[in-house]
């Protein structure tokens, strides 16, 4: 007896629409309508040869568009800039060592509270360029909706003015210069062995 074969059905994801370039099988497991015979790989773009390809494939999987820094709040830079920063930091920890959770959170909060970002601004106001600094204090002179618990309103400002550079750098796709900043900032801290091999 043949067993007859079916071709998966694109279904919506979960959370609410399709994804564009993804194909939901039967089972519900999601793979890349770019992963199929006769395409085994994703489309390159020429124009990204020199590029990070993480922010590159979220546009392609997504459909995000394009926009200009500017048109963005700087509580929207900040907010995504908060995210980025704390991601960086507990990259460094969890390569670094192999360690219970809660140590890695301790060691963490450290970094990238309010107080400790506050503390970083002082070194790295020397070696923000124009854009940077612009971009910092736009941060900083914002009115946010919340306060931090364990920081002063002068150290939340300074703190929300950093993340916002910190969301700049990272949807201009600066990642090396982000990289640069988080270690400057290290060291301000008392954490400086981010060259470590």
């Amino acid at each position: 007896m043949e067993e007859s074969v079916t071709q998966p059905e694109q279904r919506t994801a979960e959370c609410g629409s399709s994804l564009p370039g993804q194909i939901m099988t039967e089972s519900g497991i999601g793979r890349s309508a770019y992963d199929t015979p006769e395409r085994g790989t994703r489309p390159e773009d020429p124009a990204k040869d020199n590029k990070d390809r993480f922010a590159g494939s979220m546009e392609l999987m997504f459909s995000l568009p394009s926009r200009d820094w500017k048109q963005y709040s700087a509580l929207a830079l900040a907010y995504i800039g908060d995210a980025v920063y704390e991601l960086i930091i507990r990259t460094i920890f969890v390569k670094r060592a192999d360690m219970q959770v809660e140590k890695l959170h301790r060691k963490v909060t450290r970094c990238v509270s309010a107080k400790a970002q506050a503390k970083m601004i002082t070194a790295l106001l020397p070696v923000f360029d124009e854009e940077e600094m612009a971009i910092y204090r736009r941060g900083r002179n914002a009115k946010p909706y919340t306060k931090a618990k364990n920081a002063t309103m002068a150290e939340y400002l300074e703190a929300t003015g950093f993340e916002a550079v910190m969301g700049y750098l990272y949807l201009e796709e600066r990642f090396e210069r982000m990289n640069e900043l988080t270690a400057k900032g290290l060291e301000a801290l008392g954490m400086g062995e981010t060259r470590r091999v």
